[in-house]
């Protein structure tokens, strides 16, 4: 396996943000750069492209389940930003995608419908946000986030190998989301999806050894249709399994 590749895994946080030029979902993801925990923008867990840092507007780190100090360090000469924390357990950011709209000519603008030059000429447009959080190692407790949208796991998925089972609770706003569609594996688009039920639970499989990513999204109209159609909130669950060269 490349080193590239490797470090890219060794501390992963991957989260789901629409890609409008490209009209192609996007991932974000944390990976130890020299050193450092670098969030990641891309479609390839080994590769990046760059991004405004600072649409990565919050993080969080907890360590034996109390929170600790992080840092965002945003590098706008590169376009990257970087988290810094004492040896966390868990790690969490945002990501603010912004307004995109998409006019009749095929091209994507960050502008909301009533900021084009001419708002009949949306064909359509939505607001996005990313959520993400990795578990780092297999000691730290589960931890509900509170995010606008989240995946709770019923254990830290850091303890489990690869075929175990993974039940989760997806929350939106707090309340159990029915008939979410929630993905094993982030980066292959033919990995398991399992559907909520009433509470929101589901059980997944853990798609493989070393990164793991499990994402979830959904879609509610946005509250001033004059600028955006949809309001599109994704959340990413990322762990490491044995043989993913963790070090922790």
């Amino acid at each position: 396996m490349k080193q590239r590749h490797l470090n890219a895994l060794l501390l992963a946080l991957a989260g789901s943000l629409l890609a409008p030029a490209a009209a192609q979902a996007h991932e974000i993801w944390l990976a130890r750069i020299h050193g450092q925990p670098t969030v990641m923008y891309g479609h390839e867990e080994s590769d990046t492209d760059p991004y405004d840092p600072i649409t990565i507007n919050e993080a969080r780190a907890y360590k034996n389940g109390k929170p600790e100090e992080v840092t965002i360090v945003r590098h706008y000469t590169q376009r990257f930003a970087t988290l810094k924390a004492e040896a966390p357990g868990l790690l969490t950011f945002t990501k603010e995608g912004g307004i995109w709209s998409k006019t009749k000519d095929g091209k994507w603008h960050n502008l909301a419908k009533d900021q084009l030059p001419n708002p009949a000429d949306a064909e359509r447009s939505m607001h996005a946000r990313g959520f993400s959080a990795a578990y780092l190692n297999k000691r730290e407790p589960v931890t509900k986030l509170g995010y606008e949208l989240e995946i709770v796991p019923e254990t830290n998925p850091a303890k489990l190998l690869p075929g175990e089972k993974l039940p989760v609770q997806v929350l939106y706003r707090g309340q159990p989301l029915a008939d979410a569609k929630v993905t094993s594996n982030a980066f292959d688009h033919e990995a398991q999806k399992a559907t909520t039920d009433a509470q929101g639970r589901a059980t997944l499989t853990v798609a493989r050894s070393g990164l793991n990513v499990i994402s979830v999204n959904h879609a509610v109209a946005y509250p001033d249709p004059k600028k955006a159609d949809k309001d599109i909130t994704l959340f990413t669950l990322t762990f490491e399994v044995a043989g993913g060269g963790h070090d922790h």
